[in-house]
């Protein structure tokens, strides 16, 4: 999941408490265990353990992923109306970032 883990809790919680065990909760990096509660007051990874889903934990694959310069998004410009809205998009925060791509 990318971002605070806040929708997903929400979503596991409003589920029969049963049917969580069916659950995979599943995590890369280290970022992703606390920000929801850190950053946003909001709950965390661990919360949603808690309410009874099944703990995956995947090794870092973003190590090597990230903000990149706007240059480097320009390929989209070139496929249509479409990709250019998407290029719109990326270019409100000044830069792209695929780390959730891993």
């Amino acid at each position: 999941m990318a971002g605070p883990m806040e929708v997903a809790w929400m979503a596991l919680d409003a589920a029969e408490p049963e049917a969580r065990q069916h659950v995979k909760c599943v995590t890369h990096g280290d970022w992703n265990m606390e920000h929801g509660r850190d950053d946003h007051g909001g709950h965390d990874f661990a919360d949603l353990v808690e309410l009874g889903c099944r703990d995956r934990h995947l090794s870092d694959q973003n190590s090597q992923l990230g903000p990149t310069d706007m240059g480097d998004w320009d390929y989209l410009t070139d496929d249509g109306p479409d990709m250019e809205w998407l290029h719109s998009r990326i270019a409100l925060d000044g830069v792209g970032d695929v780390s959730d791509a891993g």
